[in-house]
């Protein structure tokens, strides 16, 4: 943890913090690599746990914010995109299941559960869950579901963000599944 880059010393310089060497003798002190921590400048660099990062130079390795994954490198964080997760301290972010969702922004720390009258607006793209969207009249949802189901036929549902098919009245029908109002 000491060097002298100096002839004829008659002391050696401790490497600076975020620096080590191993070596007796030694002429310099060489920079902590990125995902690795140089608490003890004596010691060999430690490499970072897992969910934590570091950058070049750094005494501690430090834990993963919620909403974000540690870079392949350790080098830092990288925050979730739309429809992940990631608690603090993760490697990785996690897509949100069926009937649940994170913002289209990202960084979500956990996925929300679709609410009652709405589905999941899945991203065309992706497939990511972003966010949820209102069911369309003709269909239902008690929360938590990806998609609205349609009425059954012979009920009908006339307004969106509804929670469930209302049956027909006699002599009424509804001859489609979807049916928005009973003729």
């Amino acid at each position: 943890g000491t060097m002298q880059s100096k002839v004829k010393q008659s002391s050696c310089l401790p490497c600076k913090p975020g620096n080590f060497t191993t070596q007796y003798g030694s002429t310099s002190c060489e920079k902590c690599p990125v995902g690795h921590s140089c608490l003890n400048a004596a010691d060999l660099p430690r490499k970072c746990d897992t969910g934590f990062f570091a950058g070049a130079g750094e005494t501690q390795c430090i834990r993963a914010p919620a909403g974000s994954q540690t870079l392949a490198d350790q080098s830092g964080p990288a925050v979730c995109p739309g429809g992940w997760f990631a608690p603090a301290g993760s490697a990785n972010c996690s897509q949100c299941g069926e009937g649940t969702y994170s913002n289209q922004d990202g960084g979500a720390a956990s996925c929300k559960r679709v609410q009652a009258g709405y589905g999941a607006n899945i991203s065309a793209g992706s497939g990511d869950r972003v966010g949820q969207t209102a069911c369309d009249p003709g269909s239902v949802s008690s929360g938590g579901l990806d998609e609205c189901p349609l009425c059954d036929k012979g009920k009908s549902q006339g307004s969106p963000q509804e929670l469930v098919c209302t049956a027909c009245d006699s002599g009424w029908y509804a001859n489609a599944t979807g049916a928005t109002a009973c003729t």
